[in-house]
């Protein structure tokens, strides 16, 4: 087994570790020694199965414990993770396993019913539970030879064609990522690190093997309600005892939340922001009050490239910049500003960001055109093998030699972390037997977070009989069942037709705001009180009795402080249910009327 491979560096922190507390979740410890033999067992299982190396292994679990001794697992039978997650629509679990043509879910107890009733039957679903552990055998262990440049997982991205691409990892390459984090940020077995990423996004696999490659603890919240209200993570990360935190920027915000004082987060070291843009203002109230004890690190590089691969340490100078520079690449990676005829930009000139780097992902699983026109070979040489990674970002060279974001060349953003291709979102809002065309923009709120508008023609003879307002509800619940949440444009709004220019393709900024709900006054004190609420938590700037939640900019990772502060002010329990159905301010203010 060799050394550069994961296999031989988990092996390795087994030995040394354990008596060690490898993962911590709820009330429980798992030690490394535990996790080895559970992780061991289901290994074993899978080869009983007849699961061949490399072969791709879906991972649907709701137990987020059992979800990482899978990934082990799957790992030590020398096969390929698949992650899947229990929350996504069920028409976007069927597309990730049609795409990748997985032919074998490990599930346990809480998804096995959905998944033999709702994904696809023709699948062989390997159910975990206790009795794994009896069924091996004292010699199970396999003598699988496992390789640098094996295949070890599947993660997806945003595609323009309405199917998510499926994105192959390499061994070697996030073994080099894992170990070059550890030595640049001097980690080790006393960290504890948060485990806050979706199982269905590749940084995921920072949380996971950055703390278990150093001997250290993954910490996991006990719900997904913890990290929605800013008091809640506060506290828990403080009780957590957490070192090291991996978060995107919006996360970051509800860490950075109003009750923070010098003394919040006594253990914390560092914390790492990545998947979208950080923007300074947000940074002035962190170091005024923190200062630079904790010292924060921008993260960069696509999922193709294999997590990150340029980095840049921040410090409370930086929140007078324009920009947080993305920074310089990481040793065995090296980025270029290429104009378009592949030539160097001149510095402080914006161009193209391409990565080149041995340690990249293997590419995209069946999609050779969309492999070609992303990974190009390196224009400076003949050598066919050195290829260069186009990004689709833009960027442009500072004098100290570090890389500044200036944008996308193409239709994709980052949402909360996501990437989304806004094609894709027209492609599916085309599925939809009354739309006829389609257009999907991004647009940021007054607080500089960006929502999904879309805009839509329906058809005329399919339109007779509905009002807009129900046309629009049947769309967003049409896409509710398709995509992830983060996907569900906050507003949709029918038009006449699609503005076009004079090349006759769909002209983007001629697109109206988003109507607004004809705004119709709060009546009484706890209607305004309301009213300043959502203001205060959307960023926007008026909230009438009929305006909705969700279609005001609502979603998940903000629905939680909704619940937390309508509890602070009337001492009211808002069940997130009736938050989910849309609530309107008007029905807001009589369910706490009816509940006080």
């Amino acid at each position: 087994m060799l050394l550069n491979t994961i296999q031989a560096r988990l092996q390795a922190s087994f030995v040394e570790h354990s008596t060690r507390c490898a993962i911590e979740y709820k009330n429980s410890k798992i030690t490394y020694k535990e996790l080895e033999e559970k992780a061991e067992a289901i290994a074993y299982t899978l080869l009983s199965h007849g699961v061949q190396k490399e072969e791709f292994v879906g991972i649907y679990t709701k137990d987020k414990v059992q979800h990482i001794i899978s990934i082990i697992a799957t790992l030590k039978a020398g096969c390929v993770f698949v992650p899947l997650d229990p929350t996504y629509p069920v028409e976007r679990t069927k597309a990730m396993i049609a795409a990748t043509e997985t032919k074998y879910v490990l599930t346990d107890d809480g998804t096995l019913d959905l998944f033999e009733e709702e994904i696809v039957k023709e699948i062989q679903a390997i159910v975990i539970n206790p009795k794994i552990n009896e069924q091996v055998d004292a010699n199970g262990k396999s003598d699988i030879l496992f390789d640098p440049n094996d295949k070890i997982y599947i993660f997806f991205t945003s595609g323009t064609t309405g199917t998510p691409k499926a994105i192959i990892g390499r061994n070697e390459s996030l073994v080099h990522f894992i170990d070059w984090e550890i030595a640049e940020f001097q980690i080790n077995r006393d960290c504890r690190v948060s485990q806050f990423t979706g199982v269905c996004h590749d940084p995921v696999l920072r949380d996971i093997f950055v703390p278990l490659f150093a001997g250290g603890t993954i910490c996991i919240p006990e719900n997904k309600e913890i990290m929605l209200e800013s008091n809640s993570l506060m506290e828990w990360i403080e009780v957590s005892q957490i070192t090291l935190i991996h978060c995107t920027p919006s996360l970051f915000r509800l860490i950075n939340g109003k009750t923070l004082s010098s003394d919040s987060f006594s253990s914390l070291q560092y914390v790492m922001l990545a998947g979208e843009r950080i923007l300074p203002k947000t940074l002035i109230s962190w170091y005024e009050v923190m200062g630079e004890r904790v010292q924060l690190v921008s993260l960069y590089g696509p999922t193709e490239t294999t997590l990150a691969k340029v980095f840049y340490r921040i410090a409370a100078r930086d929140v007078h910049r324009m920009n947080i520079p993305l920074g310089k690449a990481i040793p065995g990676s090296k980025v270029a500003i290429l104009d378009d005829n592949l030539q160097f930009s001149v510095q402080g000139v914006t161009g193209q960001i391409y990565i080149r780097t041995p340690y990249r992902t293997l590419g995209y699983f069946n999609n050779e055109e969309l492999q070609n026109e992303k990974f190009i070979p390196n224009p400076f040489n003949n050598q066919p093998d050195d290829l260069m990674y186009c990004t689709g970002d833009l960027g442009r060279m500072l004098e100290d030699g570090s890389i500044e974001f200036m944008g996308r060349k193409d239709r994709q953003i980052k949402l909360r972390g996501f990437r989304v291709e806004l094609n894709e979102l027209e492609n599916v809002l085309l599925l939809h037997e009354k739309v006829k065309e389609s257009a999907v923009i991004a647009k940021s709120n007054d607080q500089d977070s960006l929502h999904l508008c879309a805009y839509i023609v329906i058809d005329s003879y399919s339109h007779i009989s509905e009002s807009n307002e129900q046309t629009s509800r049947e769309i967003r619940q049409f896409l509710s069942l398709r995509l992830p949440d983060y996907m569900v444009p906050q507003y949709i709004m029918l038009i006449d037709k699609l503005p076009m220019n004079a090349n006759g393709k769909v002209d983007y900024k001629a697109l109206p705001d988003p109507e607004q709900q004809q705004y119709i006054a709060p009546i009484d004190d706890i209607e305004r009180k309301l009213a300043e609420i959502w203001i205060e938590i959307l960023g926007i700037k008026q909230v009438g009795r009929k305006d909705r939640f969700l279609e005001s900019g609502g979603h998940s990772l903000n629905v939680i402080s909704l619940v937390y502060r309508v509890h602070e002010e009337y001492n009211v329990e808002l069940p997130l249910a009736e938050v989910f159905r849309n609530i309107t301010l008007e029905e807001l203010a009589n369910y706490v009327r009816d509940a006080s």
